[in-house]
């Protein structure tokens, strides 16, 4: 429903519906000029007013037309960095609120966007300080499915030296218990399932260096033997 006069009405709708060549003479003449509110700080009762006209209204869903344009406008522009109290704000804002699922069209947008990027060594060295120290609870049933269903037939590459190194220099001075040693506990945990999967796995194969320790465990003990034997021997002439 329209109000006033159809003078008014007239003048509104022209406002609404303004034609490109209009915007371009209303750009072209106000270019150069300071708006004359500017430099003037908004007073805090000003604002209280501004948010409680605001309050309550709800936006309808922005078209694919002006998301576009949206888009197009703000491509290119970079965004200073937010300030440590615009930082703070958002984190007060935001702590507490949990986000829904992700939709499964959400993630693979997601995944596409972020495919090929590389972290630079800055990031992951924040990222390693950030995550030292904090422990993670047991992976579910769930989680660990999608991690082999995942992972399976995937065959990784040799390690590099420098990769080697890194994990020599990491496991350095631990002790790894012993099959032999560990407690019947932990000899538990192994399902009678994943007994014969391994089993199964590992028949037929030889370990390179197992063969040859037997050798010299024999070795060892024949040479025993013999030192005996010719000991008792000797006493015996004597």
């Amino acid at each position: 429903m329209a109000y006033g006069t159809p003078a008014a009405q007239t003048t509104q709708k022209k406002r609404r519906t303004l034609t490109a060549a209009a915007k371009k003479k209303i750009s072209a003449r106000q270019t150069g000029k300071k708006h004359p509110h500017k430099g003037h700080a908004t007073t805090a009762s000003a604002k209280a007013k501004i948010s409680a006209a605001l309050k309550g209204r709800k936006h309808g869903p922005v078209s694919a037309a002006t998301r576009a344009k949206l888009s197009a406008a703000l491509r290119g522009k970079k965004r200073g960095p937010l300030s440590a109290a615009a930082r703070a704000k958002l984190s007060a804002a935001l702590r507490g609120k949990k986000r829904g699922p992700m939709s499964a069209e959400a993630k693979a947008k997601l995944s596409s966007k972020l495919k090929g990027r590389k972290m630079s060594a800055d990031a992951r060295a924040k990222l390693s300080a950030r995550m030292k120290g904090k422990k993670r609870g047991p992976m579910s049933a769930a989680t660990r499915a999608r991690l082999a269903s995942k992972l399976k037939g995937k065959k990784r590459g040799p390690m590099s030296a420098a990769a080697r190194a890194k994990m020599s220099a990491r496991m350095k001075g631990k002790k790894r218990p012993h099959h032999a040693n560990r407690s019947p506990g932990r000899r538990r945990q192994v399902s009678a399932a994943t007994r014969a999967k391994l089993s199964v796995r590992l028949t037929g194969r030889h370990h390179p260096g197992h063969r040859r320790g037997h050798r010299k465990v024999l070795r060892g003990r024949r040479h025993h033997y013999r030192t005996v034997i010719r000991t008792r021997s000797s006493r015996r002439r004597r």
